[in-house]
């Protein structure tokens, strides 16, 4: 759809809303865990032109993981290895160019949940920590008498 002039004005007053309607995908996040390699790709759909940028609105990402816009793409990327855990709480934002119409606009919060690594004691009196996502012993400690 081509808006004049006119039409332009009157999206940006309210008359057309315009800057509603970005869906960000998926609509939740899957698990991390601390210490191993995690990669989501966050994507826009329902946009009328290309998106020109997406980035943290909000809250912050854990020591470890980054946040990079593909650009061209409509999506952004969260990689790393995550060096904490706990649940992170953060909104991610996106515009789109405008050229005819104004531009869209919108964002959407996630929480990315980190497993942290568990400690087991064993009958030997040694502790064994282990990353969440393996069985085998990453650090085994003796106690001192």
């Amino acid at each position: 759809m081509v808006l004049g002039l006119a039409g332009i004005i009157l999206a940006c007053r309210g008359g057309v809303d315009w800057n509603t309607g970005l869906v960000f995908s998926p609509n939740k996040l899957p698990a991390a865990s601390v210490g191993q390699p995690y990669t989501v790709t966050i994507l826009v759909s329902q946009n009328k032109t290309p998106v020109m940028e997406m980035g943290l609105a909000k809250g912050g990402l854990p020591d470890g993981l980054k946040f990079q816009f593909n650009q061209g793409k409509n999506s952004a990327t969260i990689s790393g290895t995550p060096k904490s855990g706990g649940n992170f709480t953060f909104d991610v934002g996106a515009a789109c160019y405008g050229t005819n119409t104004p531009g869209q606009t919108g964002y959407t919060s996630f929480i990315l949940s980190i497993a942290g690594p568990t400690a087991t004691l064993i009958p030997n009196g040694k502790t064994t920590l282990t990353p969440a996502t393996t069985t085998k012993p990453a650090l085994t400690l003796t106690p001192t008498k």
